[in-house]
C-alpha cells in the first residue's frame, strides 16, 4: 500500500480514538482546531445537539484570532534558546 494512504488511514483511526472519549456539551463545548501550512481554523461545537456554537479562522479579515495568532508566532520565532548557566 502506498505510505500516503497509509498515512491517512492511521490518522483517520487516530480521530476516530480521540473522538470516542472526547465530546462536547452546551456548557463546556468541544474545540476542534485544523492547521494548514497558511492558516488556522477553530470551532467550538457542542455534540450534544450537533451545531457549531463559533468559528473563527486566520482567514477572516475582521477576526481578532488572525491578529493574536500572527502576533504569538512572531514572538515565538523571535525568541532565543537561552544557555544553561551551570
Amino acid at each position: 500500500m502506498d505510505t500516503a494512504k497509509q498515512r491517512v488511514e492511521a490518522r483517520g483511526r487516530i480521530r476516530e480514538r480521540i473522538r470516542r472519549k472526547v465530546t462536547g456539551t452546551s456548557e463546556r463545548p468541544r474545540l476542534a482546531v485544523k492547521k494548514s501550512l497558511k492558516h488556522i481554523y477553530a470551532q467550538l461545537i457542542d455534540d450534544a445537539s450537533g451545531k457549531t456554537i463559533a468559528a473563527a479562522s486566520t482567514r477572516d479579515q475582521d477576526s481578532s484570532i488572525a491578529a493574536a495568532i500572527s502576533i504569538t508566532a512572531t514572538s515565538k520565532r523571535s525568541r532565543m534558546p537561552r544557555a544553561k548557566t551551570d
